[in-house]
């Protein structure tokens, strides 16, 4: 089993720390799949895991989901909930719909965090928004668990979500395509 390999040890050349050939260390090039394609059958399996941190610490939801579902299991690296948690927020906080669902389910759970079904349905919410249709029932799951007060905090939360999203969105509207802002 892996343990947690820092990206700090990714001093090797692209195939060594399991990123095709044809990619060279032009992280951006590289899709995630192809970064943190892991499973204990990996080839260089510590490299698959640095490859895969590198991508996640620079930005990529799809690799931060998958980090965070390697530390979820605990198959791959050793089952860390902490690090689990970290890396499946900072993908749903770029919209990934399954990290905000598996972050949802830690919630109404409370596996390696404090049960929280506000924050739950919030999250289950979020991830049915995104797209990730298994959530839907969840929601309405955990929706039947609620007090009216925390119904009605996560009601007011989610309408303050929207709005301001709404607000953006007629920002970028109203930037003209030539702007430098685009």
């Amino acid at each position: 089993m892996v343990t947690n390999i820092g990206v700090a040890h990714a001093e090797h050349n692209s195939s060594q720390i399991g990123i095709p050939e044809k990619y060279g260390f032009n992280q951006l090039l590289i899709p995630a799949s192809e970064r943190c394609h892991i499973n204990p059958e990996t080839e260089n399996l510590p490299a698959a895991v640095v490859a895969c941190e590198l991508a996640a610490s620079n930005g990529d939801p799809e690799a931060q989901y998958l980090l965070g579902h390697l530390y979820y299991q605990g198959v791959v690296v050793d089952l860390d909930l902490e690090q689990a948690k970290y890396w499946f927020e900072l993908s749903s906080l770029q919209g990934h719909s399954k990290a905000q669902y598996q972050l949802a389910f830690m919630y109404y759970r409370g596996i390696g965090i404090n049960q929280d079904y506000t924050q739950a349905y919030i999250m289950m919410k979020m991830a049915a928004v995104n797209g990730y249709n298994e959530a839907i029932n969840v929601s309405d799951e955990i929706n039947s668990k609620l007090s009216q007060e925390q119904r009605a905090l996560a009601f007011y939360t989610l309408s303050r979500i929207f709005q301001m999203y709404a607000s953006q969105l007629e920002t970028e509207e109203s930037i003209p395509a030539n702007s430098p802002l685009q």
